[in-house]
């Protein structure tokens, strides 16, 4: 059975937050793809910022806040940086949150994500063991 990683790329960013669209690939078949939300690039700083682009470790794990979702590892800096749920930029200190489709659902001028629940179960999916895949992380964007 061929290998499932994931490739993020990242679309919009104002000074709350940062769009993308996640896709897991492998070599043999097509993609399924995810909208994502992250803070803004903000030099890498803990809690405030999303991560640098690059390729990173990544793996399945049971989160004590999150339940089951995916660790990005060995990012330089930074510790605990998850894909987990979350519809709102509010919702994530640092993380990546995924979710089926860009909306508003809240108040705010913000973009949000829809069904991020039902996306994080899909997104498990194609990952059923802890074994460590691949994500790259690269930026359509300019970020200043």
């Amino acid at each position: 059975m061929p290998e499932n990683n994931i490739l993020l790329t990242r679309l919009t960013q104002n000074s709350k937050q940062t769009t993308g669209i996640l896709l897991v690939h492998n070599s043999t078949t097509d993609y399924v793809r995810f909208s994502t939300i992250e803070l803004p690039w903000l030099n890498n700083k803990k809690m405030i910022s999303c991560i640098p682009p690059g390729t990173y470790t990544a793996k399945k794990i049971k989160s004590y806040s999150f339940g089951w979702c995916i660790q990005i590892l060995d990012v330089p800096n930074r510790t605990a940086i998850l894909i987990h749920a979350g519809n709102f930029y509010t919702n994530t200190k640092g993380c990546i949150l995924v979710g089926e489709h860009f909306g508003k659902i809240n108040k705010d001028s913000e973009i949000d994500i829809s069904n991020s629940r039902k996306s994080v179960k899909k997104l498990l999916t194609y990952f059923p063991s802890e074994k460590p895949f691949t994500i790259t992380i690269r930026t359509a964007i300019s970020i200043k």
